[in-house]
């Protein structure tokens, strides 16, 4: 059989549409691990920011509940400082520079979580929800005790609020001993079952 130009024609012809196709294959595998990569990477700067906010927020709640005032905290954050000061009043700026701050970081958690949700479905709703739960409770315990310790209170309302503070078990400072802290422990086994799933997502590779 002899080839003449109609054949080499139709072997050149043949030959560009196998790397037509070949080329189409190609982007296709790479647009399949270009957005494999990109997901892995989105996946890992959210979990990373998840967990990061996690671990500020657990700080706050746990300093919300250190015994020890520091000078700095005493002082009003929006106010001149006063010639004198009144010890009780400086306890109470304190815990409201706290509670501010634990306030501010569980907003910004909250819409992270929101944002989790909308990439990796529920599986972390539950145990943010199980931590916010711990915080009021936590909140609530302080709410009392600034009640029960306000002068400006009647009698009556100080000692409802003392007596209901010792039914609910009070949970505003810390334990000195741990194993008697039933509230760090939850907090702490919360936060930590969330950031070790987290931990997963980050060490994950595409």
């Amino acid at each position: 059989m002899s080839w003449g130009p109609e054949h080499w024609s139709a072997l050149a012809n043949l030959t560009m549409a196998g790397a037509a196709v070949g080329g189409a294959v190609a982007a296709f595998v790479g647009l399949g691990t270009w957005k494999k990569q990109l997901s892995w990477q989105n996946d890992n700067e959210l979990a990373r920011r998840v967990m990061l906010a996690s671990l500020r927020y657990r700080d706050a709640v746990f300093a919300l509940r250190n015994p020890r005032i520091l000078g700095f905290e005493m002082v009003p954050e929006d106010g001149p400082v006063p010639r004198t000061r009144n010890p009780w009043d400086g306890t109470v700026n304190a815990l409201v520079r706290r509670l501010t701050l634990v306030r501010s970081l569980r907003t910004e958690l909250e819409g992270l979580s929101q944002e989790a949700e909308a990439q990796w479905g529920k599986q972390f709703t539950e145990s943010f929800g199980r931590i916010f739960k711990e915080e009021v409770q936590l909140i609530r315990a302080v709410q009392l005790f600034l009640q029960s310790h306000d002068d400006t209170a009647s009698k009556e309302d100080r000692e409802r609020a003392m007596q209901r503070m010792k039914e609910g078990g009070s949970i505003h400072f810390h334990s000195t001993t741990v194993d008697q802290d039933e509230f760090a422990r939850n907090f702490e086994g919360l936060i930590s079952s969330v950031s070790q799933r987290l931990r997963e997502k980050i060490g994950h590779t595409p």
